[in-house]
């Protein structure tokens, strides 16, 4: 048995490998894979370029519009390649463009650069230290991200708010409040239609001047700390908190008194032959050797 894994190990070895190669093979080496594609924006705040005369670019700005998110750098040469791409871009007007510019050293050498090349850029933030790069999962410059309209949840159009910040505020009160349709996903992911009349409200009580505490505290008295995505741990929740491990108990409770019923009974000992039961059969074998 172990001559025999001996030669097979390598062979198996062989086949894992020529698997993975043969599927690698099948990739586009060009193609990043982005692991934030069809999810939400990023929460960033970046202070704007020098020179330009807006406040910064957030993610707050990115919400009820299809943009591009440029990032580019100074130092960057394949940038230099693919800006007048993005300028040419600009000119047909299809859609707006942002820009992060990425780990300059100097403050000033990207507005340089942009005063050079030409500034192709609807907004556009200062990101030294890679905050809002990291976010985005940039792995170098440049990089391009294209952004729906709308983030990758069930939010209609004729839902969100006009105003950036209380729309930002709606979305982070509502990522923390449960469909109680879907029960696994918050208002902001599901379709139904108490969900969307759970977004309605947050969106009118914010409206109204509630802050966000004052939102959840209005929602959990009229559905109770269930509709909470992290309920707090008290004896009304107290089946929510402890139950999943509860079952994970029963489960081997249930599991040990099955193998503890069915494991094999041994048969008892047999009592010692009697007298008159060693002289019989001490008879037969008498008689089997005659």
């Amino acid at each position: 048995m172990n001559k025999r894994l001996f030669f097979i190990a390598p062979l198996l070895v062989f086949v894992v490998m020529a698997g993975y190669f043969a599927v690698g093979l099948t990739k586009d080496p060009r193609k990043l894979q982005n692991m934030l594609t069809g999810q939400p924006v990023p929460e960033f705040t970046l202070a704007g370029l020098q020179g330009r005369d807006d406040t910064g670019f957030k993610s707050v700005d990115l919400i009820g519009d299809v943009t591009l998110v440029n990032v580019f750098g100074s130092w960057c040469v394949a940038c230099r390649v693919e800006h007048p791409f993005l300028m040419a871009l600009k000119q047909k007007n299809l859609v707006p463009i942002h820009a992060i510019d990425w780990r300059e050293d100097d403050k000033s050498a990207g507005p340089l650069w942009l005063k050079k090349h030409g500034d192709p850029y609807t907004l556009a933030g200062d990101d030294p230290k890679s905050k809002a790069a990291i976010s985005f999962g940039v792995t170098g410059a440049p990089e391009t991200f294209l952004l729906s309209a709308l983030p990758a949840n069930a939010v209609n159009p004729n839902e969100i708010l006009s105003d950036p910040a209380l729309e930002a505020r709606a979305r982070d009160i509502s990522k923390g409040l449960r469909c109680l349709v879907c029960q696994n996903q918050s208002i902001d992911d599901s379709d139904a239609s108490l969900a969307k009349d759970l977004r309605v409200l947050v969106r009118e009580r914010i409206t109204a001047g509630d802050s966000n505490d004052q939102v959840v505290t209005y929602v959990v008295s009229r559905y109770g700390d269930f509709v909470l995505l992290k309920p707090p741990f008290n004896m009304a929740t107290l089946v929510l908190w402890l139950g999943p491990l509860l079952l994970i108990l029963g489960g081997l409770i249930a599991a040990i008194l099955f193998f503890r019923k069915n494991k094999k009974i041994t048969a008892p000992a047999s009592a010692p032959l009697t007298e008159a039961e060693k002289m019989r059969v001490a008879e037969l074998l008498a008689e089997d050797n005659q």
